[in-house]
């Protein structure tokens, strides 16, 4: 066990990432890690891109609180766990964040679904696309229409996912996007 972060560290130095967050997410943790991500990123990179890197992050860490299945229940509050990672590629000399957590698998087509739709969309049809969504308001079980995936889409060169199953119940939503 004790290698194991040692061989975890390298790998994360290979891939370039420069923040990874694996665990319990709640308001203050999202506010703490926010904080040190901004001061991270603005050291290396101009305001612009600094800015859209963590309105992303924001958006992913939303993502983990409000729909990871994944949770503990404390007080009368649940708490939601995930992994959030930023990262830098050299190679193509652009910021990545990815984050994931476990869902239902009954919620991969509803995800799939809305994730298709939007990943192919260029900037133009996005912007109406986010638009309608806003009249719309609200999916049917009353959680957001999608916006965070829409605005992630905006402010981002590229959106990808992937969900792997786990089990017979369980799946694991990755999403990444490219700045």
């Amino acid at each position: 066990m004790l290698n194991n972060l040692y061989n975890l560290k390298n790998t994360l130095e290979k891939d370039g990432v420069i923040f990874s967050f694996s665990g319990v997410i709640t308001q203050d943790i999202l506010i703490a890690l926010g904080k040190e991500l901004k001061n991270t990123v603005m050291i290396k990179s101009k305001l612009s891109t600094a800015t859209k890197i963590f309105s992303i992050f924001v958006e992913q860490m939303q993502n983990i609180t409000k729909y990871s299945d994944e949770k503990i229940s404390k007080h009368e509050n649940e708490i939601s766990f995930g992994i959030v990672t930023v990262g830098y590629s050299k190679n193509d000399n652009s910021y990545y964040l990815m984050c994931g957590n476990i869902i239902d698998k009954t919620k991969t087509n509803s995800i799939s679904e809305k994730l298709n739709r939007i990943k192919n969309m260029n900037s133009d049809e996005l912007k109406e696309y986010y638009k309608k969504k806003i009249k719309e308001n609200m999916d049917k079980d009353g959680k957001s229409a999608g916006l965070g995936f829409i605005e992630m889409a905006r402010k981002s060169q590229k959106l990808d996912y992937i969900i792997t199953s786990i089990d017979s119940k369980n799946s694991f939503f990755t999403i990444k996007t490219i700045i």
